[in-house]
């Protein structure tokens, strides 16, 4: 039987062509037990919420780290996630970011799932909803619909933190 190096790594392209690094692309874990985000994120909204009535909480903005190209776009750096971002949601993908609804606890995920293009590259990926439930989030949503639900708390003079 033939022994599995663990430093061996795939290439594969990602999203919009950035190199990803994975070692298995369909069985991407997270650090921890998504149970440990839950209560992270509990805890950040009920820190939040401390003396500020219901309905004037307004809403958190995470915003996870994208590629950098170094010469040119498909030569990226290295990827290293935002660390706030990992500590509250653990996904070490690029171009990801969420929204808590301080208010009423609502956490959604936004990123792009991959396209037929994208998996002729690079194999089945496992979809943005199901990354997110790894980690305790229930709702997703495309990331072209994050400057939406900004601009909604915007017009309704929700706090944006």
């Amino acid at each position: 039987m033939m022994k599995r190096n663990p430093y061996f790594a795939i290439f594969v392209e990602g999203p919009s062509s950035w190199p990803r690094f994975l070692e298995d692309p369909s069985t991407e874990k997270n650090m921890f037990a998504k149970e440990v985000y839950i209560a992270r994120r509990a805890t950040l909204v009920g820190k939040m919420g401390e003396n500020v009535p219901q309905g004037s909480r307004g809403i958190a903005l995470f915003i996870g780290n994208a590629e950098s190209p170094a010469q040119y776009w498909d030569n990226a750096y290295k990827f290293r996630q935002d660390s706030s971002w990992l500590y509250y949601f653990g996904l070490d993908i690029p171009c990801y970011a969420a929204v808590i609804d301080l208010d009423t606890a609502e956490e959604t995920v936004f990123a792009d799932d991959v396209e037929i293009g994208d998996i002729i590259w690079m194999g089945p990926q496992p979809s943005v909803a199901s990354l997110a439930a790894g980690v305790g989030v229930l709702h997703t949503a495309p990331s072209g619909k994050l400057g939406n639900v900004v601009a909604r708390a915007i017009s309704q003079s929700r706090p944006v933190h």
